[in-house]
C-alpha cells in the first residue's frame, strides 16, 4: 500500500523520535532462534510490561519453526519499560525490525505473533505502515482490538510496574491510546477490525487486557 504524504511526514518525524529516545531494536541474530521447519519466521511481539514471550517461543520452537522475540518500546523516563512509548512508534520499530529479519533469513514474509499491547503495535504496522506487504499471518493473543475500559487501564497502568515513577494513565501515552473510544483505537478500526483474511484473533484475557477482545 502507498502511504499518503501526510503518513509520509509522520513517519519521518517519528523516526527522527525513535532515533532520539528509543532503544535500539535487537539483531535478528540475538533476538531470533532458526527452526528447522523453513517457513516463514515467526515475530512474537510482545505486550504491555512483557509477558510469556519465552513460553510461546518454546512452543514454536518445539514446532521447528524460526521465531524471534521483539519487545515494545519504552519512554526513557519510565525506564525504558516495554510498553510505555507510543504504540505507532513501536509499530515503526516493528516495521524496521521485520525487514531487518527478513534481510537476514531471505524470507520474503514473516508471521506474527501478537499479545496484548504488542497486538495494536502489530496491527499499525500491519494497516497503515505497509506490513500488508511483509506479514503473512498476524494472530492476536488477548489484543485489545476494541479498547479496554479507562478505569482498568489506568489501574494497570499505575500498578506496581509503574507506580514508582509517580505517573498517572494521562502521562503514559499507551495508557491514553488503548482506551476504548480512543483516537488511536478508532482510527485502528477505521477500516474493520481484521487486516485481510489472514488475520486471526484469540479470544483469552490478560493482565495486559482487562476490557473485552
Amino acid at each position: 500500500m502507498k502511504l499518503s504524504l501526510t503518513k509520509m511526514l509522520v513517519s519521518l518525524l517519528l523516526s527522527i523520535s525513535v532515533l532520539s529516545g528509543c532503544k535500539d531494536n535487537p539483531t535478528p541474530a540475538d533476538a531470533c532462534v532458526t527452526g528447522a521447519n523453513g517457513g516463514n519466521p515467526v515475530i512474537i511481539v510482545g505486550g504491555t510490561f512483557v509477558a510469556n514471550e519465552l513460553l510461546l517461543g518454546s512452543a514454536i520452537e518445539a514446532d521447528g519453526s524460526t521465531y524471534c522475540i521483539w519487545e515494545l518500546k519504552g519512554e526513557t523516563v519510565l525506564g525504558e519499560t516495554a510498553g510505555s512509548m507510543n504504540i505507532v512508534v513501536s509499530a515503526l520499530m516493528l516495521k524496521a525490525f521485520v525487514n531487518e529479519v527478513l534481510s537476514w533469513s531471505g524470507a520474503t514474509q514473516v508471521d506474527l505473533v501478537a499479545h496484548s499491547q504488542g497486538v495494536p503495535a502489530a496491527r499499525s504496522y500491519v494497516t497503515n505502515w505497509g506490513g500488508q506487504a511483509t506479514v503473512g499471518k498476524l494472530i492476536s493473543l488477548a489484543g485489545p482490538n476494541t479498547g479496554t475500559d479507562a478505569t482498568s487501564v489506568s489501574d494497570f497502568f499505575a500498578g506496581p510496574v509503574l507506580a514508582p515513577y509517580g505517573v498517572t494513565c494521562e502521562q503514559v501515552v499507551p495508557c491514553v491510546q488503548m482506551q476504548r473510544g480512543s483516537a488511536f483505537i478508532t482510527d485502528l478500526n477505521a477500516g474493520g477490525a481484521s487486516e485481510g483474511p489472514r488475520a486471526r484473533r484469540h479470544a483469552a484475557h490478560d493482565i495486559g487486557n482487562p476490557g473485552k477482545d
